[in-house]
């Protein structure tokens, strides 16, 4: 007698990140919210150290996404327009940046504690799950 078995597949191996002009490209899993923080401190002063990491931070605010709250919406509806998903892909290069500039912010205590706020700390790797 034979046994019918359900077909198995197996496990796909974790998805290797793009790699764009020769620099791999990391996806990264945000909300619009975490997009406006990410590019409101990216062209903050202070935090560029040098006039290369400066180049390079002037260069990442024009590149990330120019995300306008729009205006006349209710605390709930400006709540939940923050919430939609809206991923990014950076170079490896940029990817460094945005977190030496989020690791900087986040040292000087100048974040509110936000679930916008979490999720650029753990998409760039400032901290854990």
């Amino acid at each position: 007698m034979e046994t019918s078995e359900a077909p198995t597949t197996a496990a796909k191996p974790p998805e290797m990140p793009a790699v764009v002009d020769g620099e791999k490209q990391h996806p990264l899993a945000l909300s619009r919210g975490a997009v406006v923080v990410l590019r409101d401190i990216v062209r903050m002063p202070g935090w560029a150290k040098g006039d290369k990491q400066l180049r390079r931070a002037i260069k990442l605010g024009k590149r990330l996404p120019k995300l306008v709250v729009p205006e006349g919406m209710s605390e709930e509806e400006r709540d939940e327009w923050l919430a939609v998903a809206h991923p990014i892909t950076l170079g490896e290069r940029d990817r460094d940046l945005a977190k030496a500039c989020v690791r900087h912010f986040v040292d000087a205590g100048s974040f509110s504690p936000t679930e916008h706020v979490e999720a650029l700390l753990t998409e760039l790797g400032v901290i854990g799950d």
